[in-house]
Formats: C-alpha cells, structure tokens, sequence
C-alpha cells in the first residue's frame, strides 16, 4: 500500500465498497467503474462514504500534520470547507457535482470523484 512518504509520486487508489450500494470483494474493474477511487500524492482516507444526500470522508492521520478539506461544485465553486480528519458535506441539489480536495500542511493532495448531483 502507498504510504505518506510517497509524495512526489502521484497514485490512485481503488477501494472496494466505498459508494452506497457498492458491493465488498468487487474486482479491481468493478471499483473503477461504480466511481470507488480516489487520487493523491500522499493524503491516505480511512473512510469514504457517499449517499443520496451526504458526501463524508475521514482523514489517516500522518504526523502532526494539518488537513483542510474543500468540497467544490460546478466550475471550481467552493461550496464548504473544513479543517481536522473528519470532514462532511450535505448535498443541496443544485450543485452540478461534489468532489472533496483534501490538501495537508506538508503539500500533499488527494482528490475524490465527482459525485454527480441531478
């Protein structure tokens, strides 16, 4: 597994079950499919859940590192930020799309899939 000390080695990891309704054990074709990655140069989550109306995500803690948390929209809209592990966003339903930017105190990034809002 890809550790924090991989910064400047930009990886994507494929989870398995983190979408609602994603089934535990799906091959590695099923997880890239149903949307269940995400990107990142270090940043690790522990937990990535998604519903109808809530995205919420948890940070791996590394070193007394600090993380900041961006849900963006539409055209780059900010639509909430949080600072700490644990972060959550409630869907309204006019946003186009969620996706969470999570960037760290040391540089490193991590992006989540655009969940797509009707």
């Amino acid at each position: 597994m890809a550790t924090p000390s991989h910064a400047q080695q930009p990886w994507t990891w494929v989870g398995r079950g983190s979408r609602e309704g994603a089934k535990p054990g799906r091959h590695f074709g099923g997880a890239l499919a149903s949307g269940a990655f995400y990107s990142s140069t270090g940043v690790m989550l522990e937990d990535l859940e998604v519903s109808e109306g809530r995205i919420s995500l948890k940070i791996e803690q590394y070193r007394d590192f600090i993380y900041v948390t961006k849900f963006t929209g539409h055209d780059g809209k900010a639509l909430a930020e949080f600072e700490g592990v644990d972060a959550s966003y409630e869907i309204k339903g006019d946003e186009g799309y969620v996706r969470a930017v999570i960037t760290s105190s040391s540089g490193q990034r991590a992006w989540t899939q655009p969940v797509l809002v009707a």
